[in-house]
C-alpha cells in the first residue's frame, strides 16, 4: 500500500483521532491495567484477545493476529482503502487535508462520482413519461412509491447513446463512463450498457452506488437480469445488496436474513424485514461471510425450495462454520420465493418461517435422507463421514461438541468415540523427519529475527551495531528482513521509531507484523538486560557459525574444480573469520 499522505498529516489526524475514542464507537472496551480489552470483532471468541494500547496508539488480537494504527482499525471494520479511512477521520476529527491526489484516486474518484449522477439520471427517467411502463410495472409488482425511493429506483431509456449522450453533456469523460462499467465499447463504437432496464442501484457496505443491476421489461430484451461488471469499485463477491440499510438493523431478535433477488429484498424491507439483503447473482462465499461476521454472527438462509435452491443453502453453509457465524436456513415451500411467499402469506406467516428456520445440523439430516437410504449400515456411515466432515469447520469447541452430541443422538453412536475420531481427523499428517527440522529451522530463525527486532525497537541505539551484526539482508524471513531494512532506514536518517507512524505507509500483513513485535511482550518475556545481552550474543555466534558452514559447503560444491592446496587455504580462512566473530562477541 504506497503512501498517499505526507507523514506531517498523517501523523496530526492520528494526534487528533485517538484510537480509543475511535475503537470505542464500534467495540464496548474494559480498561484492564495499562491497556484496555473487547472480545475481537474480526473472529469468534469468548475470552477477550482483543488489546488497544493507548500509549502506544495500537491494536493487537493475540487470536487471529490483526494488529496496527487506528487507521488499520477503520480499513478493517469499515472495509476501507488507506486513503479512505486517512480522509473519514480527517473529516470526522476537522484535520484540513491538502488538495491533491494522486492519478488512481482521480480515477476511483471520478467513477464514483459518475455512478452517483447516473442514479439521478434513472430515477429523473422513472419519473419522466418515458419511465411511465417501468412504473406501471413495479405498481403490479406491488413495490411501493416509499420502497421505490428507499432504494433509489431507476429507469434505463431505450436508445443506444442516450445516457451517453446525456453523461458527456455534464462533464463525464467517455473513459470515466467505460470505466464505471456504465458504457460499452465494440468495434471502437460507443454504447449504452443499460437499455430500457428497470434499475437497481448497488451501494457497497458504506452506502455508495458501485454499480448497477438491470431487469429486462420486455421478452425480446435478454438477459432478464444485467449487472455492472467488475470495476476499480465493485466486485460482486464483497458486496451484498441491501447491506448499507441492513445492518442497522441487525440485533439478537433480528438475524440477517440472506436471499436471492432483489425483489426479495425489496418486498421484505416493505413487509417489515429491514435486515434482509441478497447475493448478486454469484453464490455465497467466504469474502461474503467474512463481510457479516463483522455485524453478526446470526444468520438465515432463505433460499427458493426448488433444486437450485437447495444446492445454493448446502454450498454456502461451511463458509458460515468456517467464520463462527451460527447459520440456519428456511427453505420455501412450494418452489416459491420470499417475494411471492410475502404477497400471499402475509407478515406473520414470513416471520413464522424465519423463527422455524432449520440449523445446519437438521437441514443437512433432510438431504442426506435423500442422497442415502440411512436403513442401510453403509450409507449410515457415509452419512456420518458427510456430518463429521462439515462439524470439523467450526472453530468454535462447544458449537462441535453440541452437534457431536446430535449425531450421537440421531444415529445412536457413542459421543466418546465420534469427539475422538473428529479429534484425530483434524491432527495434520505427520510431516517427514527431514521435513519437520526444515520447519523447526525455520521456526527458529524467525523467532531469532523478531528478537532482533524488538531490541532494535525498545533501544535505537543499539539498533545500527545490532543490524551490522545481524544485517536485514542475512534474516531468513523476507517480512521481517523488509521491517528491518526500514527501521534501520529510519535510524539513519535520524527518524522516530513511533510505531504507530510507521505502520502507516506500511501493507496491511507487514503493518501487523511490526505491531505484532512491537506489542508482544512474550518475546523477550522473563529477560532482563543481561539476558537479553546473553540472548544476542548466542544469536550473533550462530550468525557467523552459519556463515562458515554456508562457506564449506560452497568449497564441496566446487568439487575438483578447487585444487586441495586451495580448499585449505579457503576453509582456514573461514574458520578464522568464524573465530574472530566468536571474539567479538565476547567483547
Amino acid at each position: 500500500m504506497a503512501q498517499h499522505f505526507t507523514e506531517d498529516i498523517i501523523e496530526r489526524i492520528r494526534d487528533a483521532a485517538d484510537i480509543i475514542a475511535v475503537i470505542s464507537e464500534h467495540l464496548p472496551l474494559k480498561k484492564l491495567g495499562e491497556n484496555f480489552k473487547a472480545l475481537c470483532p474480526f473472529h469468534m471468541e469468548k475470552t477477550p484477545s482483543f488489546t488497544v494500547n493507548s500509549e502506544k496508539q495500537l491494536f493487537k488480537c493475540f487470536g487471529c493476529g490483526k494488529g496496527g494504527n487506528v487507521f488499520h482499525f477503520l480499513m478493517e471494520m469499515e472495509n476501507l482503502t488507506f486513503p479512505e479511512a486517512v480522509e473519514t477521520l480527517a473529516n470526522q476529527y476537522n484535520v484540513a487535508l491538502p488538495e491533491y491526489s494522486r492519478p488512481e484516486e482521480e480515477k476511483v474518484r471520478g467513477v464514483l462520482e459518475a455512478l452517483n449522477w447516473s442514479t439521478q439520471f434513472f430515477q429523473k427517467y422513472l419519473a419522466s413519461s418515458a419511465g411511465e411502463s417501468t412504473r406501471n410495472y413495479l405498481s403490479s409488482r406491488n413495490i411501493s412509491n416509499e420502497t421505490k425511493d428507499i432504494f433509489s429506483l431507476g429507469y434505463a431509456p431505450s436508445g443506444w447513446n442516450t445516457f451517453l449522450n446525456e453523461a458527456v453533456k455534464e462533464g463525464f469523460s467517455e473513459k470515466t463512463l467505460v470505466d464505471a462499467g456504465l458504457v460499452s465499447e465494440k468495434n471502437g463504437k460507443l454504447y449504452d450498457k443499460f437499455r430500457n432496464r428497470l434499475m437497481f442501484p448497488i451501494r457497497n457496505h458504506r452506502g455508495k452506488v458501485v454499480a448497477f443491476g438491470g431487469r429486462v421489461l420486455s421478452k425480446e430484451d435478454q438477459p432478464k437480469y444485467l449487472n455492472s461488471p467488475e470495476t476499480s469499485v465493485f466486485s460482486k463477491k464483497h458486496i451484498l445488496y441491501g447491506f448499507e440499510s441492513a445492518r442497522s438493523h441487525i440485533n439478537e431478535d433480528r438475524p440477517l436474513l440472506v436471499m436471492e433477488g432483489y425483489t426479495d429484498v425489496l418486498m421484505a424491507h416493505q413487509y417489515g424485514f429491514c435486515q434482509a439483503v441478497a447475493t448478486l447473482g454469484t453464490a455465497l462465499g467466504k469474502e461474503h461471510t467474512s463481510l457479516i461476521r463483522r455485524y453478526t454472527n446470526s444468520v438465515v438462509l432463505i433460499f427458493d425450495g426448488d433444486e437450485a435452491g437447495l444446492k445454493a443453502a448446502s454450498r454456502s453453509i461451511s463458509f458460515f462454520l468456517n467464520q463462527g457465524i451460527i447459520v440456519k436456513i428456511a427453505i420455501i415451500p412450494d418452489s416459491s420465493d420470499p417475494y411471492d411467499f410475502l404477497l400471499e402469506k402475509g407478515k406473520d406467516a414470513f416471520q413464522s418461517l424465519v423463527e422455524k428456520a432449520e440449523d445446519f445440523f437438521d437441514f443437512r439430516i433432510r438431504q442426506l435422507n435423500k442422497k442415502y437410504n440411512l436403513s442401510d449400515v453403509s450409507s449410515q456411515r457415509q452419512a456420518v463421514e458427510e456430518l463429521k466432515k462439515s462439524i470439523s469447520e467450526i472453530p468454535d469447541e462447544i458449537t462441535r461438541r453440541l452437534f457431536v452430541k446430535k449425531i450421537s443422538t440421531h444415529f445412536q453412536l457413542p459421543a466418546e468415540i465420534l469427539a475422538k475420531d473428529l479429534k484425530y481427523q483434524q491432527k495434520t499428517k505427520r510431516p517427514e523427519q527431514n521435513k519437520a527440522w526444515e520447519i523447526s529451522k525455520e521456526k527458529r530463525c524467525r523467532n531469532e529475527e523478531k528478537f532482533i527486532l524488538s531490541v532494535a525497537l525498545n533501544d535505537p541505539k543499539r539498533a545500527e551495531e545490532i543490524f551490522t551484526r545481524y544485517a536485514p539482508s542475512s534474516f531468513c524471513d523476507a517480512q521481517l528482513a523488509h521491517l528491518a531494512h526500514l527501521i534501520l532506514q529510519r535510524i539513519q536518517n535520524k527518524d522516530s521509531l513511533n510505531i504507530a507512524n510507521m505502520t502507516s505507509s506500511l501493507e496491511s500483513n507487514l503493518a501487523q507484523e511490526l505491531v505484532s513485535i512491537a506489542c508482544d511482550d512474550s518475546i523477550s518475556e522473563g529477560m532482563d538486560e543481561e539476558k537479553k545481552e546473553e540472548n544476542l550474543r548466542f544469536i550473533f555466534k550462530g550468525v557467523e557459525r552459519r556463515k562458515y558452514k554456508n562457506k564449506l559447503l560452497e568449497i564441496r560444491k566446487r568439487g575438483p574444480a578447487t585444487t586441495p592446496g586451495q580448499a585449505l587455504k579457503e576453509a582456514r580462512d573461514a574458520y578464522w573469520d568464524w573465530e574472530q566473530g566468536k571474539k567479538q562477541q565476547k567483547m
